[in-house]
């Protein structure tokens, strides 16, 4: 058979195969499948994970719904007595957590999450509160987006010589055509970025921030944009809880020295609870992967008071889970809606 000929073949051969799997995933959700899958999962909770929110909220609206219709929105602090006193969760519990925080929790998501009175938690990133300034991975994804270039030769950050090996060793043409790339690309570099420590990555940053001609607003624009406290006091007044989530967002195994790990977690949390004059109570870790969290860094978020931790890890939340290494569920705000109510029970599925 000709190439032409086979390739035709394979691409229907495809195409069959997508139609076949969306007939039947919507005859799954005609047919009350996630309403099966949300009872064999009950007494399971789920902690829901979000972080930036788009200016259509149309989306987040229906989720909201969705979540006050079919589930038992509870707040961390319930979570926490619950696991301590090891009671059951009531059935069909979900917590609402929001990472960094960015200024489109304010402007975008907490008008609707007050108007479908759900209770959820801020993580607070605090000293780009304080100063106004960048998150260190919103400046990564800024330089890729906004590089005039249209390919560039960047240093690789490949680790195979380990983390003692510089990293300027290598290099590597980059190509920035095309504006769906650029997000891909940028978030290529973040992950390399994380695996070196914290100052050697703080390094690499400026230097990638050169090789793509970028200059960086001294205040993050748009999505980029942070919280300020009046803000948070707002919120702080209508209901919204917050936790901490450090200082600068490191990954704190990557921290040099139990002072620093010290400072970022124990700084950020004094801090908001200086300006709103109450206990904080919940920490999130950065990044939150079971790498970036070791027994010294457990060890200080339990001496600091904090009574919860979540991570990133994917799943639910069982009776006699440990409190600080409380798995969640990873969901945006502009996800289809059968993806979102998959999301919410933990049944990940394309």
């Amino acid at each position: 058979m000709p190439i032409l000929g086979r390739f035709t073949t394979v691409n229907h051969s495809i195409m069959a195969r997508k139609r076949l799997f969306f007939t039947v995933r919507r005859l799954f959700h005609g047919c009350g499948g996630m309403a099966a899958i949300r009872w064999l999962r009950r007494e399971n909770l789920s902690i829901l994970m979000y972080h930036k929110f788009p200016e259509d909220t149309s989306a987040l609206d229906r989720q909201c719904h969705y979540l006050r219709h079919h589930y038992h929105v509870i707040s961390m602090s319930s979570v926490a007595s619950a696991l301590r006193s090891g009671s059951p969760l009531p059935d069909y519990s979900v917590a609402i957590t929001v990472d960094d925080g960015h200024r489109s929790f304010y402007e975008n998501a907490f008008p609707v999450f007050r108007k479908h009175q759900l209770p959820v938690i801020v993580n607070l990133t605090t000293g780009p509160i304080d100063a106004q300034s960048w998150l260190w991975f919103d400046r990564v994804s800024y330089a890729f987006i906004n590089s005039p270039l249209q390919a560039v030769t960047l240093p690789s950050l490949r680790m195979g010589d380990g983390l003692e090996a510089p990293w300027r060793n290598t290099v590597e043409d980059v190509v920035l055509e095309g504006a769906e790339r650029r997000p891909r690309l940028a978030d290529e570099w973040m992950e390399r970025m994380k695996s070196f420590p914290d100052s050697t990555m703080r390094q690499i940053l400026s230097e990638l921030e050169s090789c793509l001609e970028v200059s960086l607003p001294s205040k993050p624009p748009g999505p980029y944009a942070v919280l300020d406290w009046e803000q948070v006091k707002i919120m702080a007044r209508s209901g919204i809880d917050f936790g901490s989530h450090s200082v600068t967002h490191p990954i704190l195994t990557r921290l040099t020295g139990l002072a620093q790990v010290e400072q970022e977690i124990r700084g950020s949390k004094g801090r908001i609870e200086a300006v709103l004059d109450r206990p904080v109570a919940h920490f999130a870790f950065p990044n939150g992967q079971p790498e970036d969290i070791s027994d010294e860094v457990l060890r200080v978020v339990r001496d600091a008071g904090f009574i919860t931790a979540v991570t990133t890890s994917g799943g639910q939340v069982q009776r006699g889970d440990n409190p600080y290494l409380l798995k969640r569920i990873s969901c945006k705000p502009v996800m289809p809606d059968y993806q979102f109510r998959q999301h919410v029970a933990a049944f990940r599925v394309r």
